[in-house]
């Protein structure tokens, strides 16, 4: 697979996939490394001129207002993380974990979180050495971005102690076939001091400075892997969806015509077009929707009668019987062959007396090869009058039940319209497929957003950087720096209560087709 070059504008959810699941190997653009430095110019200037500028050279959140040294910025940085890495329970699948680091050096590629080029090379080193972070999957909720879970990753890139890395020896494996460790063991993870990050990965972790933990903790990223990752396997339930309203239309013997692209382009959402046409691939051709004979009418007939073959034999009836069952076993089996071996011509009409259906054949042939077994199940049923006898009066309330069934077995009036579960399944499936496509256009602008705050938007210069450090000053640097909240999670959280209600209803109604 070849290596991913990111550059903060053009990351594919499919990007995010096969970095996470198929460790594909990334790269930095030259040019988001060129933006990363000039951006960069700015922060080192307001520090050394002890500018008061957020999350620069002052306190964070409630101290805001506090001034912070240039001696005291670097260790500031690295206990913002120590603070905040405070996260519980169930440490996130590797896949998670990786999408959020690409994400991460993604949105900190833009040129507009003033952290040194070194510190993204890093991220990226990371990802592509296969270290794995600890990171548990409570303690966010995105209203000031993810910094429990952030953090968590950060002390791994500085090569803190107190976080927490996978043990490369206890590798498990998917359930999905997949490379990753979908499930980690909890007491498969050892700290993530610099020693053992060493021995493992061989990294060397790296040493903060001025708004550089700021800047890794601030935004949304692991809710946005999350995110992306659950909506790409939904996407898959999707098409999963329509493949079990295709089978459950074979095993109901449905209208197919509730899915023709008429009625879809009568109401051209595009998800109902996609989930209708799915639906009619999947069953062009079918045999079994061809043919008016409820197969499932046939089949629990013919259970019926095996298993009262122990009362056939006390009554004497056993040998008839089998010879009813297995005439319904080749008619379930071959109905086409059923209805050409009853082929008549149009004026003979329908044996059992209606003549409703003289401009219906193959309703007509099938009712007629039927009709030698009914007549046979007809008279087990007018023997069985003749004995008093406890077992038979059981049996021929059975076979009685079997013939009622048998008349059912070809409608003497075919079914007009399905039942909602079916005839209403392109649009619902198509519903969720339009909450899909709305959804991941959320995740792919919040893919390449930038996300912390401070944000810093560098004044024009030079091209080159030594003269584009020349040419700031302290009011334009000042006025570049500009807080805002672009951390917060809401955007992503309505989308992602909009594709928990899809694929809910994705299930909902796939479980109504076999109540």
């Amino acid at each position: 697979m070849e290596v991913l070059w990111i550059d903060g504008q053009n990351l594919k959810l499919r990007d995010v996939v096969e970095v996470a699941r198929e460790r594909r190997r990334v790269r930095l653009t030259p040019e988001c490394l060129r933006l990363t430095a000039r951006c960069r110019s700015v922060v080192d200037l307001l520090v050394e001129h002890n500018v008061p500028v957020y999350g620069l050279t002052t306190g964070f959140g409630s101290k805001r207002n506090v001034f912070i040294s240039r001696e005291d910025t670097k260790i500031l940085q690295h206990n913002l993380l120590r603070s905040h890495a405070s996260g519980i329970g169930t440490p996130l699948g590797e896949d998670i974990v990786r999408a959020a680091l690409l994400l991460r050096a993604n949105a900190l590629c833009r040129g507009h979180s003033g952290l040194r080029p070194v510190v993204l090379e890093r991220i990226i080193e990371l990802l592509n050495r296969d270290v794995y972070p600890w990171v548990p999957d409570q303690g966010s909720v995105s209203a000031s971005g993810d910094l429990a879970p952030l953090s968590h990753l950060s002390l791994v890139l500085v090569g803190d102690p107190g976080g927490r890395i996978y043990d490369p020896g206890r590798r498990r494996n998917s359930r999905r076939d997949l490379d990753i460790v979908e499930t980690p063991d909890p007491e498969g993870f050892v700290s993530s001091s610099p020693e053992n990050l060493k021995l493992f990965h061989d990294y060397t972790p790296i040493d903060l400075e001025a708004k550089e933990g700021l800047a890794l903790t601030n935004g949304v990223q692991v809710t946005c892997a999350l995110g992306i990752m659950n909506a790409w396997d939904a996407e898959g339930l999707a098409t999963q969806a329509d493949m079990s309203c295709a089978l459950s239309l074979e095993a109901f013997q449905g209208i197919r015509t509730a899915f023709d692209p008429e009625i879809a382009r009568a109401r051209p959402y595009p998800g109902q077009e996609a989930s209708a046409a799915n639906v009619r691939i999947l069953v062009e051709g079918s045999s079994i929707l061809s043919s008016p004979l409820n197969l499932a009418i046939l089949d629990k007939c013919i259970r019926q009668l095996q298993e009262n073959q122990s009362a056939a034999r006390a009554t004497g009836l056993e040998a008839e019987l089998l010879v009813i069952a297995a005439g319904l076993e080749a008619a379930r089996s071959n109905p086409h062959g059923l209805a050409r071996d009853n082929a008549d011509d149009l004026g003979q009409g329908d044996p059992s007396g209606n003549a409703a259906f003289a401009s219906d054949p193959l309703t007509r042939s099938l009712r007629r090869g039927l009709h030698p077994l009914q007549v046979r199940l007809q008279a087990c049923i007018r023997r069985l009058f003749d004995s008093e006898e406890a077992v038979a009066a059981q049996l021929r309330e059975q076979l009685t039940a079997v013939a009622d069934l048998l008349e059912r077995a070809v409608p003497r009036i075919p079914s007009v319209q399905d039942d909602y579960s079916f005839r209403c399944a392109s649009q619902v499936h198509g519903a969720a497929r339009n909450a899909l496509t709305h959804v991941m256009d959320m995740l792919l602008i919040e893919a390449n957003s930038s996300t912390d705050n401070p944000l810093v938007f560098p004044p024009d210069g030079p091209a080159d950087l030594e003269e584009y450090k020349k040419s700031l000053t302290i009011e334009a640097c000042r006025a570049a720096v500009r807080s805002g909240g672009n951390f917060h999670g809401e955007p992503l959280a309505l989308a992602m209560d909009y594709l928990t209600m899809a694929v809910a209803e994705l299930g909902s109604i796939s479980e109504r087709r076999v109540a």
